[in-house]
C-alpha cells in the first residue's frame, strides 16, 4: 500500500459523500465488502451502495467530514462526523471506518458508530425500529 494509494482513497472517500447519488465503485474494489454496525455479515459493493443511497434518500442534507485519518499495518482508519436532519431535528454522529486497501480501493471495510446515540438524539426507541419506519416513510 503506497502513500499515493492512501491519498487517492481518502480523496475518493470524501468526494463520494459529496456526490448525489454516491457511487461506491469509486472507493470499493469490485470484490470489496463492508460490515456496517448492526450486521453480523458483511455486504458486497451493491449492498453497501444501497445503504449509502438509503441514507442519502432518507437524510437528503447528510454531510460527512473527515476529522482524522491514519494508516497502520495495511489499514486506513478514518474518523468522521456526519450531520443531517432527521424528524426535523439537526443531528450529529461520529464514527470510524477501518479499510483494508487493494491499490487505492477498499477490499474490506468495517464501520463503527454508536447507533443508540443517534437514536437518542431523535427520540427513537433503543433498537431504532420506529426511526427506521420514519426514515423509510420520509424516503418515499
Amino acid at each position: 500500500m503506497s502513500e499515493q494509494d492512501n491519498l487517492e482513497f481518502i480523496e475518493a472517500y470524501l468526494d463520494n459523500w459529496r456526490k448525489d447519488p454516491p457511487d461506491l465503485r469509486d472507493v470499493f474494489h469490485p470484490e470489496g465488502t463492508l460490515l456496517p454496525p448492526g450486521n453480523e455479515e458483511p455486504v458486497d459493493v451493491a449492498g453497501a451502495q444501497r445503504l449509502v443511497e438509503g441514507t442519502r434518500k432518507a437524510i437528503p442534507d447528510v454531510s460527512l467530514e473527515i476529522l482524522h485519518w491514519a494508516e497502520r499495518d495495511g489499514h486506513i482508519f478514518i474518523e468522521w462526523e456526519m450531520k443531517g436532519t432527521i424528524r426535523g431535528k439537526q443531528v450529529t454522529w461520529r464514527g470510524i471506518n477501518r479499510n483494508r486497501l487493494r491499490g487505492p480501493k477498499s477490499i474490506e471495510a468495517v464501520s463503527y458508530w454508536d447507533r443508540k446515540g443517534l437514536f437518542d438524539q431523535v427520540g427513537a426507541a433503543a433498537d431504532g425500529a420506529d426511526l427506521t419506519r420514519t426514515v423509510e416513510q420520509e424516503a418515499r
